[in-house]
């Protein structure tokens, strides 16, 4: 079978640099491949989990990477 397979990883903090109803800037530790699918969850703040498609990684002066994830649209209930 050709189809992508589903990974569960830890991932280290990230800090939010911006954010829109379309997506989130990130800045990571870790990189992460263009395409690669992410569900972001927040430590003891209740919001529900957000999915999305890592769009841009770039490293940045300090050591660290620009991360650009595109949310999942919302499914129709």
């Amino acid at each position: 079978s050709d189809a992508p397979q589903t990974k569960e990883l830890p991932v280290p903090r990230v800090l939010v640099i911006d954010s829109s109803h379309t997506g989130l800037g990130l800045k990571s530790i870790q990189a992460f491949e263009p395409g690669t699918r992410l569900t972001l969850t927040v430590n003891n703040i209740p919001m529900p989990h957000r999915s999305g498609t890592v769009t841009r990684c770039a490293p940045t002066d300090d050591g660290a990477y620009s991360v650009g994830i595109r949310f999942d649209r919302a499914q129709a209930a």
